[in-house]
Parts: C-alpha cells; structure tokens; sequence
C-alpha cells in the first residue's frame, strides 16, 4: 500500500487537516484507492479512511517501481 510521505505530513500545522487519497498498487498500477483524512494532534499526525476513492498521482508523488515477493 502506498502512504503519505512523513516530509509532507511534517509541514502541517498544529490541528491542521490534509486529505490524500492511498492506494493499494499492483503492477504499477492503483487499485482499492481510499480517501484519507490527516490530522495533526500534539505534534503526530494520523489518517482515517473516509471513503472509496482513486486519482492518479500528481507529478512529483508518485513512488518509483520496486520489486515485491
């Protein structure tokens, strides 16, 4: 499964809030995406699964292919 970068979460602000969608990959490609909501709280941030979601990556996000068992 793919997840949020901890640089990115790191940039957020004391009770801010960051939705992402996370998505499950098979052969490079994105399958049971999920809509993620972030949230800040005491210095750690943590995300909930809010609904059923897909998007492909924006230019920059996207991992680099690996080899998996």
């Amino acid at each position: 499964m793919q997840r949020l970068s901890d640089s990115l979460l790191d940039q957020l602000k004391e009770r801010g809030r960051l939705v992402s969608v996370v998505a499950k990959a098979a052969r490079g490609r994105p399958l049971h995406g999920k809509a993620f909501l972030f949230v800040k709280v005491e210095g750690k941030a943590s995300g909930l699964p809010r609904f059923d979601a897909n998007a492909k990556p924006l230019p920059g996000f996207a991992l680099p292919p690996m080899f998996a068992f």
